[in-house]
């Protein structure tokens, strides 16, 4: 019986074209042999996977980029000569200092009502003063 089965072994190992010499090796040689080809066969298939997703992940860049050189070029066509990158920091500079800039026009406008209540405020001082010095 075990000279069939070795038989059988020596069969299949020689019909994978299986680096374990068919005729030495024993069924738990062949098992290991077989064992370490499906784990090299499933660390190829994970590789395989992530190249595709590093693939995939390259051509969302590349239309991210794209997408975003036509809006840089809606709000600004004189940006459109530089990367995305460069255009979207330039776009955010220029943002920032529009609301630097709105916070010191409310600061401004908030100063400049108060002076004008104290001005109108100075001015009916005066104006009751001089009317009591008639």
């Amino acid at each position: 019986m075990q000279s069939t089965v070795a038989g059988v072994v020596a069969e299949v190992v020689a019909a994978c074209d299986c680096p374990v010499a068919a005729e030495a090796s024993t069924p738990d040689q062949v098992a290991d042999a077989v064992a370490l080809l499906e784990k090299v066969y499933g660390n190829l298939q994970i590789a395989n996977d992530k190249q595709y997703r590093v693939r995939r992940i390259g051509e969302n860049i590349e239309l991210f980029e794209k997408r975003v050189s036509q809006v840089v070029s809606a709000i600004d066509a004189s940006l459109s000569a530089m990367p995305p990158g460069m255009a979207v920091k330039e776009l955010h500079s220029r943002l920032v200092e529009i609301g630097k800039a709105d916070t010191e026009r409310a600061t401004l406008e908030a100063q400049n009502a108060r002076d004008e209540t104290s001005i109108a405020n100075c001015r009916s001082r005066l104006q009751t003063a001089s009317e009591c010095s008639k």
